[in-house]
């Protein structure tokens, strides 16, 4: 059976002939490993690249969540030199047997005949003057590291990052094929600030909007939905934090817009708010607090562009109404405290009436 393999490529659908001959890999007419033309040429000439899950950039791009745990050894340090070096690699081709188009790009299924395409990358190699071992000491004052070879399927992203002699900066490294390459996620860090503190943050934690009320942090992943009940004319706090991708500090502009999702959306309130990250800190966050009337709602996130645009970046829908019933179905995972009223108002006092009524009733019955 022959052994099928997928690969989106964000291109544009294109009319591909049903067979070419793989005679086109022979000559130097092939585009730039690194050139976005490389995937039309391919699918020009009936021919797709096979995805590999093995090229040092992808192992390095996949792991990046744990990025601790993969990583051989971790240290900061200064780079004392830099030499480019020639690496050789390859990439390959199947004939494309079926093309499906879709609005995110062109999916092509490849089969036999395959062939092994090589190219050449210039990358950056370092030497690096360690200053601090984050995992997994050595006695070595030196190290030499360089980056991760880049596979041709990610041809549209920067191979880097690539650092200059007198960066200080803390490497990820892991020992590929005899390599000591440095992964992607390596970051020049300032002097100042603690490095075992910068490297147990979570850097890679996306934008973030939680809500609470009465203390109650709402769970959206028990909320079934993107519906969530608060109390309403009740305080509820709003906080909004996401990366900066700077160690230095960073001044930042977000907008947040309440917007009313009862029969239409209606604009409740708006506001921009400037917020500032500490150096050495990853994240920024920001907190604001609004009592809402009942009714449906939208919060969303505008973050400020270099250029003074907004761009929106998060959006969650949440439900403010006059009455939370005590009970488990309504709330996320805890209850929100409210003042319960009895079913019958009036029931305590008529009682008492009924029985001091009955009271007189069998006095004077006993007087006769």
């Amino acid at each position: 059976m022959k052994t099928l393999h997928f690969i989106v490529i964000l291109a544009t659908a294109i009319t591909l002939p049903a067979y070419s001959s793989l005679d086109i890999f022979d000559n130097n007419t092939i585009p730039d490993i690194q050139s976005p033309k490389l995937t039309s040429y391919l699918a020009d000439h009936g021919y797709a690249i096979v995805p590999s899950n093995t090229t040092e950039w992808f192992l390095w791009w996949s792991n990046y969540r744990h990025i601790q745990n993969y990583s051989d050894t971790a240290f900061t340090g200064d780079v004392i030199a830099v030499k480019v070096l020639n690496v050789t690699s390859f990439y390959t081709v199947g004939n494309i047997t079926e093309t499906l188009s879709s609005m995110e790009g062109t999916q092509y299924i490849t089969g036999p005949p395959y062939k092994k395409i090589n190219y050449t990358l210039n990358l950056d190699q370092y030497t690096v003057n360690i200053d601090e071992f984050l995992k997994n000491s050595s006695s070595a004052n030196n190290m030499t590291i360089r980056e991760p070879v880049i596979d041709p399927t990610w041809h549209s992203d920067p191979p880097g990052p690539r650092f200059n002699v007198g960066d200080h900066v803390l490497f990820y490294v892991k020992h590929l094929d005899g390599d000591n390459v440095y992964s992607q996620n390596s970051f020049t860090i300032p002097n100042s600030c603690n490095a075992k503190d910068v490297f147990t943050q979570d850097r890679f934690a996306g934008n973030i909007l939680t809500m609470t009320q009465n203390d109650i942090k709402v769970d959206y992943g028990k909320s079934g939905g993107d519906t969530n009940h608060f109390a309403a004319n009740m305080p509820i706090q709003f906080m909004y934090s996401a990366p900066t991708d700077t160690l230095s500090g960073k001044n930042s502009f977000i907008k947040y817009e309440i917007e009313n999702n009862d029969h239409y959306h209606g604009l409740v309130l708006s506001k921009v708010i400037n917020f500032n990250s500490t150096k050495c800190d990853w994240t920024q966050s920001t907190t604001w607090e609004l009592n809402l009337q009942s009714g449906s709602y939208f919060a969303n996130i505008y973050v400020k562009n270099d250029d003074g645009t907004f761009r929106p970046t998060y959006s969650a829908g949440f439900s403010v109404n006059p009455y939370v019933a005590n009970d488990s179905s309504s709330l996320n995972s805890e209850k929100i405290p409210t003042a319960r009223t009895p079913e019958f108002p009036f029931a305590i006092p008529i009682l008492l009436i009924g029985v001091t009524s009955l009271i007189t009733f069998y006095r004077i019955k006993s007087r006769k």
